[in-house]
């Protein structure tokens, strides 16, 4: 994200040419450094930033929440605040004013960098959200606009009655029996057991009751009564068949002698259909709510569904978390949902790899350090604990922290209170703390590697996130998602995915799990010169012997039912020319089910 554009609001000019100079060694754009809120919206304007940069003391007629809120109405810009003083009411201002932050001066090229990335991928994360509910809106609406439609159908609807003489010889046979069956027969037929044969109504593909003397009609015509049978009917009239509802009871003279009987059925075909809307409409709703919590995060397998449970748990209270998983499958997502979702969500969110901090500074950048406090120490540094003061502060690779430290964690962790390097009083902090490994620190707690104290601080609410290869149902969701991303970054259009590349990809036992995943498909893009990803654009290791044919030992991959279904679908059509009719026929569903599944996988017909 290095190629966004960026503008300066900042009204010193030692500090505007500072800050011009350290994002021109970063890589980024200065598309126009200004000194007032005037000149910042009018630039907005002529020259739409990616991220605006201002000073949050700027002085002048218009303030820096001011113009913050101008430009991120006006022109969708996201404002990174930039500021002196390290705690007041300014910051208080800032937290209130603008979701995206601020940055403390002094500040490394490295901290920049890590901050505007930051507030670059929330405000991609936020629009793409509000994309996503207002198309799933949309979608309920029209859902819920068709069930309304399809009850009020229900309503209006009569049943259709056939009534026969004790020999089967047809008496009568209501305009609704006509329309559910399919066509209204000749006034009278010479007798139930052709019409069956002519309709279908109790032999359908071959053998439906197995004979007429076992169907519902059969058994009153011998005096007995049954109860309501579902019964799928087929015939030249309703090639795509109906379901309908059976019941039927003998007709008896006065003295008791029968004297025929009748057939009550109605359609239930669109109560059947209705109540996968329904279950359709409840899944979206679902969704909606799920990817509402938790943008971020992308599956929807069992697995998956069983963590949002837990965050959602998790999420309403300060419990200490311990996120568990392998590198790449996103730790650090679900503890940055985890505090979005949490009544500290307005706080600040601070990460720290411990694994990435050498063993001499891992002190300081937790607790920081007061001027002069060791050889190198030339001016005051605030911790990670201070940074994340009323917010939450994430401890990433906590099984790689130095035993020595686990001990001073653990005495903050109880005392709730740090002291930095080289000071003298201690300072409180309230903040809520969420950790993550890819360890196993049972193991380490065991060989004195870790503190049997501190993991069992830390693990008051452990999560546990799945590899990939664990919830292959989410890879096809997941490789959409990612293509879809980097075409658009790359101004691409490749709207599908090969069935050989599909398959390499749910074979694949994905190693580096979701990492690897986006990063296959970011190189598979750069590379595709076709409307289609192709699998000779994925990495080698996902088929070394993808050039030289199948090896016939190589065990079959089994694609999920949703892949096979889509694909049984697209067949069905070719085999039929498009013809829905023929196609829905040929697939035993109706014509209403076929088109909902085809709107369900976005197949387009050719």
């Amino acid at each position: 994200m290095t190629d966004a554009k960026i503008m300066i609001v900042e009204d010193n000019v030692s500090d505007a040419a500072h800050l011009e100079k350290c994002l021109k060694n970063l890589g980024y754009t200065v598309c126009a450094t200004v000194s007032c809120g005037h000149q910042a919206i009018e630039k907005a304007a002529d020259t739409h930033p990616d991220l605006a940069l201002v000073n949050l003391c700027l002085e002048g007629e218009i303030t820096s929440s001011e113009v913050a809120d101008q430009i991120g109405s006006r022109f969708g810009v996201p404002v990174l605040y930039l500021t002196d003083e390290a705690e007041g009411g300014l910051l208080q201002q800032a937290h209130a004013t603008n979701a995206f932050g601020y940055l403390l001066r002094p500040f490394e090229e490295r901290q920049l960098h890590l901050n505007i990335l930051t507030v670059l991928s929330m405000h991609e994360r936020e629009s793409r959200h509000k994309e996503t509910e207002v198309r799933l809106k949309q979608t309920i609406n029209k859902l819920e606009d068709v069930t309304h439609l399809m009850e009020a159908v229900f309503n209006s609807m009569n049943e259709g009655v056939v009534a026969v003489d004790e020999n089967g010889v047809l008496m009568f046979y209501n305009s609704s029996a006509g329309r559910i069956a399919g066509e209204h027969p000749k006034p009278i037929e010479a007798d139930i057991y052709k019409w069956a044969e002519r309709y279908g109504v109790f032999k359908t593909d071959g053998k439906l009751f197995g004979s007429i003397e076992e169907s519902p009609l059969g058994i009153a015509l011998k005096g007995g009564t049954t109860d309501e049978v579902e019964v799928f009917l087929r015939n030249e009239f309703k090639p795509e068949g109906v379901h309908i509802r059976v019941s039927s009871r003998p007709l008896l003279r006065e003295t008791g002698v029968l004297k025929g009987a009748v057939l009550v059925f109605r359609d239930i075909t669109k109560e059947i259909e209705a109540g996968q809307m329904k279950a359709e409409l409840l899944r979206l709703r679902t969704e909606l709510e799920t990817i509402s919590l938790f943008p971020s995060l992308i599956g929807t397998s069992p697995v998956m569904q069983d963590i949002y449970k837990l965050m959602q748990q998790a999420a309403e209270s300060d419990i200490t978390v311990l996120i568990r998983g392998e590198s790449g499958t996103g730790k650090e997502l679900v503890a940055n949902s985890l505090h979005a979702n949490s009544p500290r969500k307005d706080g600040p969110f601070v990460a720290l790899d411990c694994a990435a901090i050498p063993e001499t500074l891992i002190e300081s950048e937790l607790f920081g350090h007061e001027r002069g406090a060791f050889t190198g120490a030339t001016t005051q540094r605030i911790g990670a604990f201070e940074r994340a003061n009323g917010g939450t502060l994430f401890l990433d690779e906590i099984g790689d922290m130095p035993y020595v430290m686990q001990g001073k964690l653990l005495r903050v962790l109880q005392e709730r209170e740090i002291q930095r390097i080289g000071g003298t009083a201690p300072i409180p902090i309230d903040i809520r703390v969420i950790t993550a490994t890819n360890r196993d620190l049972e193991h380490s707690v065991s060989v004195g590697k870790f503190r049997e104290d501190l993991f069992y601080r830390i693990a008051a609410f452990p999560i546990t996130i799945p590899p990939l290869r664990e919830r292959r149902e989410d890879i096809l969701l997941l490789t959409r998602h990612f293509l879809d991303k980097y075409t658009a970054q790359a101004g691409r259009f490749i709207s599908d995915i090969s069935s050989l590349a599909l398959r390499l990809l749910l074979q694949y036992n994905w190693p580096g799990n979701v990492r690897e995943l986006e990063n296959a498909i970011a190189r598979a893009v750069l590379l595709e010169t076709t409307g289609v990803l192709q699998a000779d654009n994925l990495p080698s290791q996902l088929s070394p012997v993808v050039a030289l044919g199948r090896d016939p030992s190589t065990p079959q991959v089994i694609l999920p039912l949703t892949e096979i279904e889509r694909q049984a679908l697209i067949d069905a059509l070719e085999a039929t020319g498009n013809n829905i009719t023929q196609a829905a026929l040929a697939l035993g569903i109706s014509r209403v089910t076929l088109y909902r599944k085809l709107k369900k996988y976005n197949i387009v017909r050719g």
